[in-house]
């Protein structure tokens, strides 16, 4: 076995996150890109107190299918991330929509905010290639619950295209260090998996 192995950033954090992944979809990276860094912020990121006071809210992506060449899996139903911004942790997570109220997935309850649209172009948006305001003019996106409050959880989401995509070089036994999961003790929990140094 080769001491270097390639892989793409995002597939580490589907690795470190498995629940994350939803076969199909390829904003389960953007998900799991999110989580491995709310778990060990790099420079520049918000810290916990920030998001807990600037965006507590639950924050529900409905993601639909894109349609791909016939060779390639195609999911039948829509798949639901969020992500959940309290005083004392934000949780990122995902299900089905079936397991979600009706109430929440319309964003009639209170702060709730809800953006749907397709797979694409919620990896768009988060790659940089697509912006928020556009979209919802020529209505590719729809949106309910406070706008401002989404396009700030947007940039959280931003992770350049490289992030995603790009093949990079990494030491398989050195992942963890490479995290950062493991520097200092950690305080608060990321919805049961690996808890985070907020």
């Amino acid at each position: 076995m080769p001491s270097h192995v390639y892989e793409p950033i995002a597939n580490h954090a589907l690795a470190v996150y498995p629940r994350l992944n939803a076969p199909g979809f390829e904003s389960s990276k953007v998900f799991a890109l999110t989580a491995l860094y709310l778990a060990s912020p790099p420079p520049g990121f918000p810290s916990q107190r920030a998001l807990g006071k600037h965006l507590a809210s639950l924050y529900l992506f409905i993601l639909h299918p894109t349609k791909r060449r016939k060779s390639e899996y195609v999911p039948e139903a829509p798949e639901v991330f969020f992500i959940h911004v309290t005083k004392d942790k934000t949780e990122v997570g995902r299900g089905t929509a079936s397991k979600f109220s009706k109430r929440l997935l319309q964003g009639r309850t209170r702060n709730v905010v809800v953006m749907e649209c397709t797979d694409r172009d919620l990896v768009n948006i988060a790659t940089g290639k697509s912006l928020v305001d556009p979209m919802i003019a020529d209505k590719k996106i729809s949106i309910r619950g406070d706008i401002q409050k989404l396009e700030q959880i947007s940039q959280i989401l931003h992770h350049e295209r490289s992030k995603l995509y790009r093949s990079v070089v990494t030491e398989p036994e050195k992942e963890k260090d490479e995290a950062h999961l493991d520097e200092e003790p950690l305080q608060y929990s990321v919805g049961g998996v690996p808890r985070a140094r907020l």
